[in-house]
Parts: C-alpha cells; structure tokens; sequence
C-alpha cells in the first residue's frame, strides 16, 4: 500500500509540474495554415494568397519558426524565434541580413490541438489570424 501512495504522488507530481507554456508549446509546434484573417474587424481576401507559419518547439517556451507567404505563387520567407509567455504571447524575434531585427507579438486568442487563434496589435490595427494544423 505504502509503494502504491508513493508511485500516485510521483505521478501527480509528473503531471502537475507541465507549466502551462510547454503545453501550448507541445500543441504549437508544427506547421500551421492560416485560413483566415482580419484587419480591425473586416476580413481580408486570401484569394492567390496562402500563409504557413511553422513553429519547432526547443525548450520550455522558445523555440524557432518560419512564415511563408506567398503571393501570386512568390514565396516570401521570414525566420527567427519565439518565446512564449505564460500560454497567452507569442513574441517572434526576426533577424533579418542587411536590415536588422523586429520583433511581432501576438495574443493567444484561442487554441486546440488543431485550431489556434493569434492576435496582433501593430500601428494601431488589430490583426487576427486563425489558422488549422497541417
């Protein structure tokens, strides 16, 4: 009896010690196809246009992502990394040779194993971008 206490508290601890980041982390990682978009409320077109942000999870909330646009079949690449904050932000740090750095932050709205909400103030518009894993 006393092994089988001793093997439930082992366990609960195990589980209870997931921080929230790594668990949104574990559900972020993989490539993921934005489907729709809005700008301050009015949803954008995606006719000729298609977005895949792919994120590959390191550690505990960081790791690196790529964002491929791609217009009219011109494919744009953008890489960095992220940190995650709490399961609720994103922040990707992108370097980019010639220009320097910039950093994008995004709210997680909402998310599922397959489905995932970010939202993006910047310049006073409010972005929001749902996406579907690939």
């Amino acid at each position: 009896m006393k092994k089988l206490m001793m093997v439930m508290v082992a366990a609960t601890l195990v589980l209870a010690s997931c921080s929230k980041e790594s668990k949104l982390n574990r559900k972020l990682d993989g490539s993921w196809n934005v489907v729709s978009y809005s700008v301050d409320g009015v949803d954008q077109s995606m006719t000729n246009v298609t977005m895949v942000m792919s994120f590959t999870k390191d550690k505990k909330g960081v790791g690196t992502y790529t964002n491929t646009l791609t217009v009219l079949s011109v494919p744009q690449v953008e890489t960095g990394s992220y940190v995650l904050t709490e399961d609720a932000t994103i922040t990707e740090n992108k370097i980019t040779p010639g220009t320097g750095s910039s950093t994008s932050v995004y709210t997680v709205t909402d998310y599922s194993k397959s489905d995932l909400t970010l939202t993006q103030t910047s310049s006073g518009d409010v972005y929001v971008f749902k996406l579907k894993k690939i």
